[in-house]
């Protein structure tokens, strides 16, 4: 989640002197270069989790908006270890704007730089997390997981995790590639989740497929 001064007394050094009548010579100005955005980052790197997104740069000193995934806010804090853009780094100062979460980080203190990092992820290492209590999950453990009937019938693979209000949601695609089916994650239809073998055991209701 980088001009000639003026003298002491506010003048401008003196220049060469122009012969009279003469229209004063004009130096072209070098085009300054624009850092270039960099691609949109669709994944995060193996090992690593997204927690957010990066929209653009917030003011002029490097500073990063970012919108965060899900309920990961509280990973945008001071003091985290983050990659942004790919380099390791740690945010330094943050603060909550709207929907979006405003992060300075010690590897980004241009606005130039910070510019080349739109659509860029927010990245944290899976290992720096916090453990979750038994039955507890994060996302990122449960993507590409492969959703299994109790009768042992195949029913696809985890794509993402919908949050709403009251409880998450599986977004699972068939394995024959058609509409996506959506999989509340209750109690009474997830049976069994084993993240280590990537196997999410489920009993649908009625219709639901």
């Amino acid at each position: 989640m980088r001009r000639p001064e003026r003298a002491s007394d506010g003048r401008q050094p003196a220049g060469r002197a122009r012969r009279p009548g003469r229209r004063p010579l004009r130096r072209k100005k070098k085009a300054g270069r624009t850092a270039r955005p960099a691609q949109a980052q669709a994944e995060p790197a193996p090992g690593r989790v997204a927690v957010g997104r990066i929209r653009r740069p917030w003011g002029t000193d490097g500073s990063l908006s970012v919108t965060p995934f899900a309920s990961d806010s509280e990973r945008l804090t001071r003091g985290t270890r983050v990659f942004v853009g790919g380099r390791r780094t740690v945010i330094t100062s943050a603060h909550a704007s709207g929907s979006a979460v405003v992060i300075r980080v010690d590897a980004v203190r241009r606005m130039a730089d910070a510019e080349s990092l739109r659509d860029a992820l927010v990245e944290v290492a899976a290992g720096d997390l916090p453990p979750l209590p038994p039955g507890a999950y994060y996302h990122y453990q449960l993507v590409g997981a492969r959703v299994r009937s109790t009768d042992g019938t195949d029913i696809g693979t985890v794509a993402s995790v919908l949050e709403t209000g009251s409880n998450d949601v599986y977004i699972v695609e068939p394995p024959d590639g058609g509409k996506e089916i959506l999989i509340p994650a209750l109690t009474a239809v997830v049976k069994q989740i084993d993240a280590a073998a990537g196997l999410i055991t489920v009993d649908l209701p009625e219709g639901l497929v």
